[in-house]
């Protein structure tokens, strides 16, 4: 169900519906508050969508802490640093 729901809200976000975005990214943390994918997304979403750098860079920082190995952990310090 997290990658079905993340995935929506990625939809969303593209489709520029950032309140159902939210919602969707929201859903996949409150199952699995440490998905690092959705943690990512949501990051993504709050900087570069809606202009919350504060509280996006705190979402990517969580998922900065919850990659699942090295390869993701360097992606996800690049975005980081791209903030």
């Amino acid at each position: 169900h997290v990658p079905a729901l993340c995935n929506r809200g990625k939809v969303q976000c593209q489709l520029d519906n950032m309140t159902s975005a939210e919602e969707y990214f929201r859903a996949a943390l409150r199952l699995s508050p440490h998905d690092w994918q959705s943690l990512t997304n949501y990051g993504v979403m709050l900087v570069r969508h809606v202009g919350d750098q504060e509280n996006g860079v705190r979402f990517l920082d969580r998922a900065l802490a919850h990659a699942p190995n090295k390869s993701v952990r360097q992606m996800l310090e690049n975005l980081r640093a791209e903030t």
